[in-house]
């Protein structure tokens, strides 16, 4: 792969960083590519593979890169994806930074992990305690370790 041929392979399908971006198509096409009690992940998941299979056709190396977010940043229940859709988490949990949450946490990303896509974590953790003093490096180690 020559230097920046990653880059250039790469294809942006991230939906707009907004409250509220669950799809708002409900008709029978767009539902039926849901998953199980109306699962949004499955739907983006197959929008994703759909992408790649066609960017493919022009250039073979196609990667897809894309965030786990808001209405569906659960794993997909039925559709399995590949090593080309890259992912970045967004952890679906705000402050506290409790056992439970990061026990959810590790099943999100063990989740996605599971689809077979590359992961990246893209959280908003950032937002928590609105400047209060809050460092969450260790236990975040300790889940990624």
């Amino acid at each position: 792969m020559q230097a920046g041929s990653l880059f250039s392979s790469l294809i942006d399908v991230s939906e707009n960083d907004s409250y509220g971006s669950t799809p708002s198509c409900t008709c029978t096409a767009c539902r039926a590519w849901d998953g199980p009690n109306g699962h949004l992940s499955d739907r983006y998941a197959k929008f994703w593979l759909s992408v790649q299979r066609e960017a493919e056709k022009v250039r073979p190396n196609a990667r897809i890169i894309t965030i786990a977010y808001d209405s569906y940043y659960q794993p997909p229940q039925e559709t399995k994806l590949n090593d080309r859709i890259i992912t970045g988490i967004v952890p679906g949990f705000y402050f506290p930074w409790s056992d439970d949450n990061r026990q959810e946490f590790r099943k999100q990303w063990q989740g996605w992990a599971d689809t077979g896509a590359r992961l990246y974590l893209r959280p908003n953790w950032l937002h928590f305690g609105h400047n209060f003093p809050f460092n969450f490096a260790r236990k975040l180690g300790e889940d990624f370790r």
